[in-house]
């Protein structure tokens, strides 16, 4: 997970992206103040079965979700990037 956030972090579109946390998730949406639940990618890790879960949450509850495994976890949030903010998150890293 600190990898993840240490590329987007290092982003050329960092200042597009408003994240939070709520426990052990991370909370990240394109709206500088934030709502609960509206247009919010929810990201959390599952340590024990190192697997990655993406949520896409909004107020019409048309939520997105997809778990997924370490070596997926990039490519899953350039897709939820691009389909839910409208941000081209492509980088040669890696998780």
């Amino acid at each position: 997970m600190l990898h993840l956030v240490k590329l987007l972090a290092a982003s050329p579109f960092n200042k597009e992206l408003f994240p939070h946390t709520s426990m052990h998730t991370l909370l990240i949406t394109n709206n500088e103040e934030f709502h609960h639940d509206d247009n919010e990618l929810r990201i959390s890790y599952d340590s024990q079965n190192h697997k990655f879960e993406f949520e896409h949450r909004t107020l019409s509850s048309k939520n997105d979700k997809k778990v997924c495994s370490e070596e997926e976890a990039f490519q899953t949030l350039s897709l939820f990037l691009k389909y839910k903010f409208g941000i081209l998150f492509n980088s040669s890293n890696s998780i």
